[in-house]
């Protein structure tokens, strides 16, 4: 195969219908939440779907091309054009590359295509989230008779939303929540991606919400967008549905209930994002003696990769959705149950306070959040702990107004009031309380 110089060569392969498919069925199969620290490449946020994209694409020698979303860009003070980036790029021809790349060498070549992991790293410094929406359109989400999903939502399919991406990773029709995701964080080394459920809240059109990848099409030598309106599946539906989540639609029409195993997989991703963020948070306090003037300035690489806005609002969503869970009618455990399994998860502070899971619950009940993003920020303000100690002897509040339902956990002295209130004539009326010790132990339980 000849060398021009670009980052591959396409020939006259073209992304179809069928390669959509393939890409899907790769993606299943292939890409773990390891896959970016196995083959050492670092990506942050939208990088790991515009990679994903690209390494398959390299592969089956397809086009690949990132167009930039605001071509003016700037690096400190300077100011310049930024071109579109893609496999027909010549910028790094200097360096080798390996010609032939198919699904029996691919992994081998990964590692040693200096060409092309050039190309990765020109990908992951270049462009962002931002960019998305350039290369991109809005999907159908919901089928025909809105009972299940559209078949252009697949395992693939990119969900750009309040400034973050993620990319569709496990569809489970059983479920709940059906669509589990995965997305990487703003990093200087090779991170494993974090998964999470989608919330499926109704989405502004200007958010963008569920799209898939545009195909690129070589008109008179140079690489161009299929207009949106002449994608398979393109549609603004997922902007129309304003009354109800795509997951209580989805839930309601499946009659699904909640699981223990779901509800397990949804207390793994806490557990996991909250461990993430206790390292980001203990590595910017560690860097505060040498790096203190970058922590602070928004503009510094350092800022970005620990400042921690977007996982905190994050965790604090999954813990409330978590909640809204285990208040339905047909969830298998009770909040009581959860309450105390939280309680015994704790994380250990650089300066040895102990934290339970428990207390970020509370605290983000509270509205109180996880503590500050800032990395320039001391520990106690990160991790909120003045607040959080003193949350130990409040309550955690909850309400179900679709149940009609509250619940109330509080701590008495040495024990835990556990108190359930139903909307009755419009107010609302303790109905029971059940007392347990710190230990979890039911002591006595009150009916009214």
């Amino acid at each position: 195969m000849t060398d021009y110089g670009s980052v591959w060569n396409v020939g006259s392969q073209r992304w179809n219908s069928d390669w959509e498919k393939k890409f899907t069925a790769w993606l299943k199969t292939e890409v773990q939440p390891k896959f970016f620290v196995k083959f050492h490449i670092t990506a942050e946020c939208a990088d790991a779907a515009f990679m994903l994209r690209a390494i398959f694409a390299r592969i089956h020698h397809l086009p690949f091309v990132v167009h930039p979303g605001n071509k003016l860009r700037e690096e400190g003070d300077k100011k310049f054009i930024l071109k579109p980036l893609g496999h027909m790029t010549k910028d790094f021809s200097k360096l080798t590359t390996i010609p032939v790349w198919d699904e029996t060498n691919w992994k081998t070549n990964i590692m040693k295509d200096k060409r092309f992991r050039a190309f990765l790293v020109e990908l992951n410094a270049k462009f962002f989230t931002n960019d998305i929406p350039a290369n991109t359109y809005p999907v159908k989400i919901l089928s025909e008779n809105r009972k299940g999903l559209s078949p252009y939502l697949r395992v693939g399919t990119v969900l750009f939303e309040g400034g973050h991406v993620n990319t569709v990773f496990k569809i489970d029709s059983l479920c709940r929540n059906p669509l589990i995701l995965t997305s990487s964080s703003t990093t200087e080394e090779p991170l494993e991606l974090h998964e999470d459920f989608s919330r499926g809240d109704f989405i502004k059109e200007n958010n963008l919400g569920f799209v898939n990848w545009s195909w690129d099409v070589n008109c008179a030598g140079k690489w161009n967008k299929i207009s949106d309106q002449k994608m398979p599946g393109y549609s603004k539906e997922q902007y129309s549905l304003k009354e109800e989540s795509v997951r209580e639609i989805y839930a309601k029409k499946n009659k699904s209930i909640i699981t223990q195993a779901y509800l397990n997989k949804k207390i793994a991703i806490i557990i996991d994002a909250v461990k993430k963020r206790k390292g980001a948070v203990d590595k910017a306090i560690s860097l505060q003696k040498d790096k203190m003037k970058e922590l602070k300035d928004q503009k510094s690489v350092l800022y970005e990769i620990y400042s921690t806005p977007n996982r905190d609002e994050k965790i604090c969503n999954q813990f409330n959705d978590l909640n809204l869970d285990i208040m339905d009618e047909t969830s298998p455990i009770s909040f009581a149950s959860l309450f105390w399994k939280f309680e015994s998860i704790k994380i250990t502070t650089v300066n040895k306070t102990e934290i339970t899971l428990a207390d970020l619950m509370r605290s983000c009940s509270k509205g109180g959040g996880l503590g500050s993003s800032e990395p320039g920020d001391n520990l106690q303000l990160r991790w909120n702990l003045s607040d959080i100690l003193s949350y130990r002897e409040g309550s955690i509040y909850l309400k179900n107004e679709k149940r009609n339902i509250e619940i109330n956990i509080r701590k008495v002295n040495s024990q835990i009031k556990y108190s359930i209130s139903l909307l009755e004539n419009n107010q609302w009326k303790t109905k029971s309380t059940i007392t347990y010790d710190l230990k979890g132990n039911k002591l006595k339980e009150e009916k009214f």
